[in-house]
């Protein structure tokens, strides 16, 4: 969960990353209405794979209603560091797989109605 501190603007993603917060919203076509914090996904935290964070509150995530067709079936990264990164997600309670590459690198494998992808 996504909390701020209003004293300096700052958050805590369980209490192990500070990065500054953003809110969306959005009201789809049927009037629902879609809200929603996340951390700047322009920000580089620590070793360049660790992902942003996105917090959906009590809202059901937008997954759920998706257009169907891709399948997301794996997501590794890659980091010449990796040992370093791999803690680094552990203690965010990322499960996240990272093998040793040259340089910094997320990887998915995604099915769809043409074959298999895996963009870098």
């Amino acid at each position: 969960m996504l909390a701020r501190n209003n004293s300096d603007g700052k958050c805590g993603v369980t209490g192990r990353c500070k990065c500054a917060i953003k809110c969306g919203r959005r009201t789809w076509m049927d009037g629902v209405e879609l809200a929603w914090q996340l951390t700047s996904p322009l920000a580089v935290i620590d070793y360049g794979v660790v992902p942003f964070f996105i917090d959906w509150g009590a809202l059901a995530h937008p997954a759920l209603s998706a257009a169907q067709g891709l399948t997301l079936v794996d997501l590794r990264a890659e980091h010449p560091l990796s040992d370093q990164v791999q803690r680094m997600l552990t203690l965010l309670g990322v499960t996240l797989n990272v093998r040793y590459g040259t340089t910094p690198a997320l990887i998915a494998t995604i099915d769809g109605p043409h074959g298999r992808i895996v963009p870098r």
